[in-house]
């Protein structure tokens, strides 16, 4: 790269297809990132997030209506920062210049003094964006390149941090906002207390005493003092210079038991440190030493006695924030970030809850919920009030999809729609997504896979003992775990009862086919769909397993549309159905086949889940056209997905 050269910016391409896909309408909008470490170190940027809305160019910022621009960061995790804006034209603009300085000043005036922004714009509806810096009032062009989240992710640490806040107060608009700024002050400074868990590692507030002298010359008799400085210490750390990336060394090691089977790991080898999804910290609030007496009045107790009637409300906040963090950051510069979250999510809490009391007159508790849309690549959080319906926030969540440049065709911010951390506890859950990490098939094809999450429904679950019948019923519910996972649906995942008294009810069945062990088909897959999810399906059948094989262009296209599992049902057997490998121009095709038929555990007895043994066992995995009997007929159901958000 020459010497005067800037280097490229690095813009995910998740961000890029949805920019590209903005058509027929003007836009203006905010880009969030964060600087690319080194080599590069000035102007060099990881743009990863954008909030936007439509604009009419021609028509000039209304004095009292909400600016151009917007920084949304409260939804997006701190540490991704706003860094400059994107403009999406249908023509030319003859003051383009001077309107993309105007929407700069909503920018955070810290960024535009130290850096220079970045700009994405597109002019007119074929052209591709174009990038550059903004610098002394200059648009400067840069190159771009696109990285994935996960190359992103790679150069990052995510940081979770828990804790619980209370608020207690009159249930009173001004009493509430009182008690809400009362509890970020006390995180912010001194109290606020950060124990990065199963560690000895606790970032806490300092405070350096006060230095008192005498003053010379007209002030000699006066006392002169300088200001106090708030610092932080973090403890047990090896090396004031390590980074972020270091911290996970100082996690606790599982220990192994030694069951007299099998060889007991040497102590005193180093440690392996393995990549952590999120480092997990627990807010405390520190509650005595120096830090805080500071901020004490040294005085004699004060009572304030008034006899009235009121409502008192005690809130708890429960807190679940996210940050981000570049690993080669240092570790006590984190603070800062630990304090910005936490500050973050008890202003959207407030938010949410004097939102329900102006609306309702009513307070219930705020509960926060992280998602990471496939589409967006990033982290995405929202703060509900629990007595609020999924109906209650439909124009919100609507309000969001097209802020965040997405269709309304799915839902991605409902409350099932929640993602998963690793570190949850889901030991009793049916496991999710066990085809991942899978080999694909051989046939030189393409591959084409269910969209989204799902939970593996198998024989004798649940302590129910299906055996020999109950396959397409576990089949069903694996299906309707699909749509509870993607937000479809809130719908319990039925037992093999309420399916049978599902389909009487109906009048598909008569009444002797309540608990019986009645096999049921594809059809009555759909049936069941369609009564307790309102979901369509289409049905396709075949009339032998040979004849499988010529569906690949169908089952190709159910995925890239639909992206649903599909049962299949053909003999006296059900299987699901995961995606395809299909190759056109030879016909050649593998299909991925979870099997509902597995009696074993989910879960083994160290809590790790059973999913590299049900692999090996081929309980999930690629099938070719033998699989199939070539004397069967086949059914198979094919859920629609229904257009909502």
């Amino acid at each position: 790269m020459p010497p005067n050269a800037h280097p490229p910016v690095k813009i995910c391409d998740k961000l890029i297809q949805r920019l590209t896909a903005v058509s027929d309408t003007t836009m203006v909008g905010c880009l969030y990132g964060l600087p690319v470490i080194p080599p590069f170190k000035e102007n060099a940027y990881y743009v990863w997030a954008a909030t936007g809305k439509e604009k009419n160019m021609a028509q000039p910022q209304h004095p009292n209506g909400p600016p151009d621009l917007e920084v949304l960061t409260e939804v997006i995790p701190c540490g991704i920062d706003p860094l400059g804006l994107f403009v999406i034209l249908q023509e030319e603009h003859a003051h383009l210049m001077d309107k993309i300085n105007l929407l700069l000043e909503a920018l955070p005036e810290n960024f535009l003094n130290s850096t220079d922004p970045v700009i994405l714009a597109r002019i007119g509806p074929d052209t591709p964006l174009t990038a550059f810096l903004h610098s002394e009032g200059q648009l400067m062009p840069v190159e771009f390149e696109t990285v994935t989240p996960e190359e992103i992710e790679k150069q990052v640490q995510f940081i979770r941090i828990k804790g619980r806040l209370t608020i207690n107060c009159p249930q009173t608009e001004k009493d509430i906002q009182f008690s809400l700024r009362h509890l970020i002050e006390k995180v912010l400074c001194p109290y606020g207390t950060f124990h990065m868990m199963n560690s000895d590692v606790v970032f806490v507030h300092t405070w350096t005493t006060r230095k008192k002298f005498s003053g010379t010359g007209w002030a000699g008799n006066e006392t002169l003092s300088t200001p106090d400085h708030e610092g932080c210490e973090v403890t047990n750390l090896d090396d004031e210079a390590e980074t972020v990336g270091d911290l996970l060394r100082h996690l606790k090691q599982e220990e192994v038991i030694d069951d007299g089977f099998g060889p007991v790991p040497d102590k005193k080898k180093p440690k392996e440190v393995q990549e952590k999804e999120t480092l997990n910290f627990r807010l405390l609030l520190k509650m005595s030493g120096e830090a805080c007496s500071s901020k004490t009045l040294n005085c004699s107790p004060v009572f304030h006695y008034e006899k009235r009637e009121f409502k008192n409300v005690t809130i708890p906040l429960k807190i679940d924030t996210i940050g981000v963090v570049r690993k080669t950051m240092k570790i006590p510069d984190i603070m800062e970030l630990l304090k910005g979250t936490v500050q973050r999510q008890v202003h959207e809490m407030g938010r949410s809850v004097l939102s329900e009391l102006k609306l309702r007159g009513s307070v219930s508790l705020p509960e926060v919920f992280h998602f990471k849309p496939e589409p967006v690549g990033h982290f995405c959080s929202f703060v509900y009030n629990r007595r609020g319906t999924c109906t209650n926030f439909s124009e919100f969540r609507k309000h969001f999809h097209k802020i965040l440049l997405l269709p309304t065709d799915r839902p991605h911010f409902r409350r099932a729609n929640a993602f998963q951390f690793q570190d949850d506890d889901v030991s009793q859950k049916a496991l999710v997504n066990v085809h991942e990490g899978l080999k694909t098939g051989s046939t030189g094809g393409k591959v084409y896979l269910v969209q989204g999450k799902y939970s593996y429904h198998h024989y004798m679950q649940d302590k129910f003992d299906d055996d020999g019948w109950g396959c397409a019923y576990r089949s069903l519910q694996t299906i309707i775990s699909w749509f509870r996972h993607q937000g479809y649906t809130g719908t319990e995942i039925p037992t093999h009862g309420q399916i049978q008294k599902c389909l009487v009810e109906m009048g598909d069945k008569d009444k002797k086919f309540l608990n019986s062990k009645q096999w049921i088909g594809s059809t009555e897959v759909g049936y069941v769909l369609e009564k307790s999810c309102d979901v369509q399906s289409k049905i396709l059948s075949v009339s032998s397993g040979e004849e499988l094989a010529s569906k690949g262009r169908d089952l190709a296209h159910h995925f890239t549309t639909q992206g649903t599992p599909i049962m299949i049902g053909g003999g006296v057997l059900a299987h699901t159905i995961l995606g395809v490998e299909w190759n056109e121009d030879t016909g050649d095709i593998k299909w991925l086949i979870l099997d509902p038929h597995f009696t074993g555990n989910d879960w083994q007895g160290n809590g790790k889940p059973n999913t590299p043994h049900i692999q090996q066992k081929g309980w999930v995995g690629w099938k070719g056209p033998k699989f199939w009997k070539k004397d069967a007929f086949y059914n198979m159901c094919m859920p629609q997905r229904p257009k909502m958000w």
